[in-house]
């Protein structure tokens, strides 16, 4: 996994960056206090628009160690200095079990999202099998 150092980009924050699995990911972070304020418009964007990636995608990330795991819809993958290892979760067992002992996530409710991330899978990737 690729780590770009952090560097200062504007208004007082940071930029880090990481390259895992060909794929970028970008975090922000300031050693000032900017309270939650600072986030509402981006927050609310975030959470109400319809085309937002968070709303249209159910992600979950965890690092431990070196280890670093990624569920988006129904793909988890494990990043490590071994390489990458994809996995499909099948059906709603492995997912709730996924969230459960990967992520430490124990939501019940969350089992009644199946059928809106399987038709999510369909549209990105085809049907799944």
């Amino acid at each position: 996994m690729a780590i770009a150092p952090a560097q200062l980009q504007f208004d007082g924050f940071y930029k880090y960056s990481e390259i895992a699995d060909e794929n970028e990911g970008i975090y922000w972070f300031t050693l000032d206090n900017v309270g939650a304020r600072y986030f509402e418009p981006a927050n609310h964007q975030l959470q109400t628009d319809p085309g937002s990636p968070f709303r249209r995608t159910l992600t979950a990330q965890r690092r431990l160690g070196k280890e670093h795991m990624v569920l988006r819809g129904l793909i988890k993958k494990t990043i490590d200095e071994a390489g990458t290892r994809t996995e499909l979760l099948s059906d709603e067992t492995a997912f709730f079990d996924c969230l459960r002992d990967d992520f430490n996530l124990e939501v019940p409710e969350i089992v009644n999202l199946w059928p809106a991330l399987q038709q999510r899978h369909e549209e990105l990737f085809g049907t799944q099998k």
